[in-house]
């Protein structure tokens, strides 16, 4: 994950995918899998363009369904200069684990990390705010001792003023 957040931080727009790799390691078939939304109708066409747009959830284990301001990954929201942003995140969740963290990745680091039991009592986040450009997701980790058990969604980007894409010199 460290070395995807690099990718975006260099100004990259890639969107996450995800494969079990059955065969060569000891996963089971559609372990690891990505979702993509892509409304009606049902298409192989239309399944690659919302993969293309980042319209994804990676997973290997939790549910994420991703909504922010309305929008689901790969949304790219603008603003002129000198107009901070403040966006409303939401989520439904699927999970079997009791425990686990609900996390705001924000340019590659951890910009709020909630414990999922906290979360689940009242089902909202505080608005997610931006002064400059930049990217985001939602990444949930639960608690399973044996294996890494996560779910992320598509980078959301930002672009206030004229400078749309953040480039980390890191």
């Amino acid at each position: 994950q460290h070395i995807y957040y690099q990718m975006l931080n260099a100004g990259l727009r890639i969107p996450p995918s995800a494969g079990s790799a059955s065969g060569v390691l000891p996963n089971p078939l559609g372990y690891n899998r990505m979702y993509a939304f892509l409304g009606e109708p049902l298409s192989y066409d239309g399944w690659w363009q919302a993969v293309r747009d980042g319209r994804v959830v990676v997973t290997n284990g939790p549910l994420m369904r991703p909504l922010v301001a309305g929008k689901l990954p790969g949304h790219v929201f603008r603003s002129p200069t000198g107009h901070p942003l403040a966006l409303d995140v939401n989520l439904r969740l699927a999970t079997q684990s009791a425990g686990g963290t609900l996390e705001i990745i924000k340019n590659g680091e951890v910009e709020r990390s909630i414990p999922l039991q906290k979360w689940a009592q009242t089902g909202t986040l505080a608005p997610l705010h931006f002064q400059q450009s930049g990217w985001f997701l939602i990444r949930v980790v639960t608690d399973v001792k044996s294996t890494y058990r996560f779910a992320s969604t598509g980078p959301y980007y930002v672009e206030i003023g004229e400078t749309p894409r953040r480039i980390s010199r890191a």
